[in-house]
C-alpha cells in the first residue's frame, strides 16, 4: 500500500475470532479519477462500470480476487474486472474487540460542507455490513460517533453501532 494511503479508520487488529471475515475496499489511483471495470479481464472487454477514487478516505468498490494484473471487483451489484496497477486497496473486518462495531448494515456519512444540516452530518458514502470493525477512536458528536480520517470528518449512527471494551 503507497505511503500516506492507509488511513486510521481502515486500520484494525483481527482477533482469533471462528467467524471473523476479512473484506478489501479499492478506489482509483489513475491520473482520470476512476478506473473501468470491464466484463472480462481484458482491455478490449465491454465497460460495465467505473471505480472511482477515494472519498472522504473510503473506497468504492469491494475485491473479489486477482488476475493476471487485473483485481475482480463488486460495485453497486455489478462484477467485473479493473486494471490492479490503478488500484488501491483498504482492508476491513470483521471479528476480535474493536471499539465501534456495526450491530446491523451501518452507513458512513461524510461532513455537509453547505451549512444545511445543524448535525454538520452530510450525504451517506459507504455502508458496512453487520459485525464490521469500524474504529477504535472516535469521538462523540451528538447522535453520531465522529472519526477523522485524513483532512476529513466521517460521522457513524451511534444507533448502529455497539461499543466493545477489549
Amino acid at each position: 500500500m503507497k505511503k500516506g494511503l492507509l488511513i486510521a479508520l481502515m486500520l484494525c487488529i483481527c482477533g482469533f475470532v471462528n467467524a471473523q471475515r476479512v473484506f478489501t475496499l479499492v478506489y482509483a489511483i489513475s491520473d482520470d479519477g476512476f478506473v473501468n471495470i470491464r466484463a472480462t479481464p481484458s482491455a478490449s472487454s465491454k465497460v460495465v462500470g467505473q471505480v472511482y477514487g477515494m472519498l472522504h478516505g473510503l473506497g468504492n468498490a469491494e475485491k473479489i480476487g486477482q488476475v493476471d494484473g487485473w483485481t475482480k471487483v463488486k460495485k453497486d451489484n455489478v462484477v467485473g474486472y479493473a486494471r490492479t496497477k490503478y488500484l488501491e486497496c483498504q482492508t476491513w473486518c470483521n471479528g476480535g474487540s474493536p471499539r465501534i462495531v456495526a450491530k446491523k448494515a451501518t452507513p458512513i456519512y461524510g461532513e455537509d460542507f453547505s451549512g444545511e444540516s445543524a448535525t454538520g452530518v452530510g450525504s451517506k458514502l459507504y455502508t458496512v455490513p453487520a459485525g464490521t470493525i469500524i474504529a477504535d477512536t472516535y469521538k462523540s458528536h451528538g447522535n453520531y460517533y465522529m472519526l477523522t480520517s485524513g483532512h476529513d470528518n466521517l460521522y457513524i449512527p451511534k444507533s448502529c453501532v455497539k461499543l466493545v471494551h477489549h
